[in-house]
């Protein structure tokens, strides 16, 4: 019987430098879950066999395993092969043109494997490599939420106080600890990177460091070297090769030639490493053009999120100089309205069709149709999240489609309230969502509302508010979508966006919507646009629309929503003369435009804007009001009306503007404070 033979028998048999790999047939292999991936070393010399379990089973076991098959005067040749799936269920997410070849499992400190780096061949014999995120069995094909560890991590848990040897690869890293018995690990990112995340489970450790031998490796081995300084109790790097007769690519190589008594030697013999700087590669690798070449890549499969693979790729900072720096070219979603990968909110007091009018846009992003008026530039997949008001939604889809008659656009909702303030699992879980549905590359990412997603926080604390806006900003990441979460305005709608200001700080586009007053129509206005213009107004009216009651099926929708109603409103382009005093009434007796006036609305518009960014409450005779000082209120008005205005002009300008507008109920002034009259009275 010959090593082979038996390696077929235990089946995935794979040829290696001195012998053969099989499955390993120790019932408890890899926590139960049988050996996937051939670790099991067979050499023969003689009459004599060789077993070495890389997966880390013990010898004992792997002896009582295999005597089974081992019985006296020879192998059991009646035992049948025991075919085995290479993937155990995980599903494989590669083109058919790659064959999977050899996968390592990064196991962590309980046992459970979190992340896969597979080796693939290609059909011109060429290699790849893919590393994998593991969640709940299945391979999420980006490791960017992974926390990276060290390869063969239980071995160091293991074993405390043996030396730990770091080696580019973990191919190197399983023949050093199975043939050699030590403890050998190395880092997903190959000689591409060093880890900072696992430098920590190297603190007070001695460091053996075993360079690849080309230049990339001493490079990575100096890498190395300088995360784990002052780390690491003590390190070493030792060169396996010497300037005679020097080895192949890695470890394996030097394994295959020598004794482990040859190998303590050569480590004992290698100087502890002070200075970082200091460590510079062989000379026989000096100017060796080939051996400078860069080292194998890999990537992480460009799915589903290519915008974060490839952003992964390139270099995070990049300084310009002042006479390099240049504007790039706004890109947009929507024409002037909706950037790409922008931060939005869209906002206003209840009963003003906020819902409606993200539902509306959504519809027309994801069918390429204009969207009140405004060309979509960039059509493509919208996710819905309707944490509010989830209940009619289904009706209001069907309304769109009846009424745009669209068909099947690329829409996803999810109809839950997701905590993208304090819950890692929510955030978790719904990018798993998102990766395991048909929206996998979304253009526009909708909150509905800021309030169901807040995960019961407070609104006005900074805290909360910041992780709010720090998760809002790693789903972004995760996703390269744009991003609009509908919020509600405060008590006082003058005063713009409910909750603490930095959520105002945070947003690169926010667009207000009111609605015309005793009418079925508004107006959407932004409010800001970081890099486009600000004051953009689109006017919308909502119509009535009515259908067969078929139409809202949760079977022909396919949402699952229960719909008991055959008409909703829908969003139209606005068609007709507006409203007299949109957004706001004069006061009563007045005439139809007081307080219209180009320096009176600039008036207004100066007051309402110092008091959103600098208003203190204030109690002025016995009531609480948001004011400013008078001064301060004159100055955002000198300001506005121009430099080229002189000085006389600008006080006579001032006191017209104040006086008229305190006079038509616009605003209020009482000792030396300045305030805006409440939308419920007169006001605007």
């Amino acid at each position: 019987m010959t090593a082979e033979q038996l390696a077929q028998m235990l089946g995935n048999a794979k040829r290696y430098a001195r012998g053969w790999l099989a499955s390993c047939p120790v019932p408890g292999h890899g926590s139960g879950n049988g050996d996937r991936h051939p670790s099991l070393a067979i050499t023969q010399n003689g009459d004599k066999w060789l077993f070495k379990c890389f997966g880390g089973c013990d010898q004992s076991d792997v002896f009582a395993a295999m005597k089974q098959h081992l019985p006296t005067g020879g192998l059991n040749w009646n035992r049948p092969a025991v075919a085995r799936d290479p993937l155990s269920g995980i599903r494989p997410i590669v083109p058919p043109n790659m064959k999977e070849v050899t996968a390592w499992d990064y196991v962590d400190e309980f046992g459970e494997v979190t992340a896969q780096k597979v080796r693939y061949e290609l059909e011109d014999g060429s290699k790849t490599y893919r590393q994998y995120h593991i969640m709940n069995g299945e391979r999420v094909p980006t490791i960017r939420n992974w926390t990276p560890i060290p390869y063969n991590l239980p071995a160091m848990i293991a074993k405390p106080n043996d030396p730990v040897f770091i080696c580019e690869g973990e191919k190197a890293a399983e023949f050093l600890a199975g043939f050699y018995g030590v403890v050998a690990v190395s880092a997903h990112q190959g000689s591409s990177d060093w880890p900072a995340a696992i430098t920590p489970w190297f603190h007070g450790r001695l460091v053996v460091v075993i360079p690849d031998n080309d230049i990339p490796g001493w490079k990575y081995a100096k890498r190395v070297v300088r995360a784990l300084l002052g780390t690491a109790q003590a390190i070493k790097v030792v060169d396996l090769a010497d300037d005679q007769s020097a080895i192949g690519d890695d470890a394996v190589e030097y394994i295959e030639g020598h004794t482990f008594e040859q190998f303590k030697a050569t480590v004992a013999l290698a100087s502890v490493v002070e200075d970082f700087e200091e460590l510079e590669p062989p000379q026989r690798l000096t100017g060796n053009e080939e051996a400078e070449s860069e080292p194998e890549s890999v990537a992480p499969e460009p799915e589903p999120f290519p915008e974060v693979i490839e952003a992964q790729a390139q270099q995070r900072y990049k300084v310009e100089m002042w006479r390099d720096a240049k504007d790039e070219p706004v890109k947009w979603l929507v024409d002037r309205i909706v950037p790409q990968k922008a931060f939005m909110a869209l906002y206003g007091p209840p009963g003003t069709f906020k819902s409606f009018i993200a539902l509306h846009l959504a519809a027309m992003i994801a069918s390429g149709s204009a969207w009140l008026a405004h060309e979509v530039h960039e059509p493509g997949e919208v996710l819905y999240i309707a944490g509010e008001g989830h209940g009619g939604i289904g009706t209001r889809i069907a309304g769109l489609r009846h009424a745009y008659e669209l068909t099947d656009i690329p829409v996803g909702v999810i109809r839950s309230q997701v905590n993208l303030r304090s819950s890692d699992q929510d955030f978790e879980d719904l990018i798993i969502a998102i990766k395991s549905s048909e929206i996998q590359r979304p253009k526009l990412i909708i909150i509905d509302t800021l309030a169901r997603a807040f995960g019961g926080g407070n609104e006005n604390a900074s805290e909360d508010m910041g992780s709010f806006i720090s998760n809002c900003g790693r789903l972004q990441e995760a996703t390269g979508a744009a991003l609009l979460v509908v919020h509600h305005s405060g008590k006082d709608a003058s005063l713009g966006l409910r909750g603490h200001s930095s959520f105002l700080g945070a947003v690169d586009t926010q667009i207000e919507i009111s609605r015309h007053i005793d009418q079925m129509s508004g107006t959407l206005k932004v409010t800001k646009q970081k890099d486009g213009k600000d004051g953009v107004e689109i006017h919308f009216s909502m119509d009535t629309v009515s259908f067969d009651q078929s139409e809202t099926s949760a079977a022909k929708l396919n949402l699952g929503f229960e719909d008991d109603s055959s008409a909703t409103l829908v969003v139209k382009p606005f068609d007709g003369q507006l409203p007299d005093g949109i957004g706001f009434k004069p006061p009563q007796g007045s005439r139809a435009n007081a307080g219209r006036g180009k320096h009176q609305s600039m008036g207004r518009e100066a007051l309402r804007h110092i008091v959103k960014v600098e208003g203190q409450y204030q109690i002025v005779q016995g009531e609480r009001h948001r004011a400013v000082t008078l001064d301060r209120w004159r100055d955002e008005v000198y300001a506005r009306l121009g430099s080229d205005v002189e000085e006389s002009d600008k006080r006579k300008r001032w006191k017209e503007i104040k006086d008229k507008l305190v006079e038509l109920g616009f605003a209020a002034i009482r000792n030396d404070l300045a305030w805006i009259k409440p939308v419920n009275e007169e006001g605007f």
